[in-house]
């Protein structure tokens, strides 16, 4: 299930000739306070800007110095996640995959895992 706030900007009509760019832009923001709220208790934080074209995508710091990569498209309710060993390796670890209710465990088992 896609938390509301995220649902709330994918049904909300932009009056705009090109919708998806401002969808985009609170997109991103609304899954960076999501994605922030779900691994704080675990010690993780968004570093830097998520961006993307119909997507949100960034990268998770954790204690330690590991990061976790993550991605979700607007028409998914899945997540791919994977290692990196920074925050600008897009190439990472192997690719995995969860929903919003198990992403705050798995990105840290996976960052752990690096």
């Amino acid at each position: 299930m896609i938390p509301w706030k995220i649902q709330a900007v994918l049904d909300k009509d932009y009056d705009h000739e090109t919708p998806d760019k401002p969808r985009s832009i609170e997109f991103a923001g609304a899954v960076k306070t999501w994605v922030n709220g779900a691994v704080k208790r675990y010690g993780g934080k968004v570093v830097g800007d998520i961006k993307g074209w119909r997507e949100a995508s960034g990268f998770i710091q954790w204690a330690g110095g590991k990061y976790t990569y993550f991605c979700i498209p607007f028409d998914s309710d899945e997540f791919l996640i994977r290692a990196a060993k920074s925050p600008k390796d897009f190439t990472g670890g192997t690719n995995q995959y969860c929903q919003f209710h198990n992403f705050d465990p798995l990105a840290r088992r996976v960052a752990e895992g690096a």
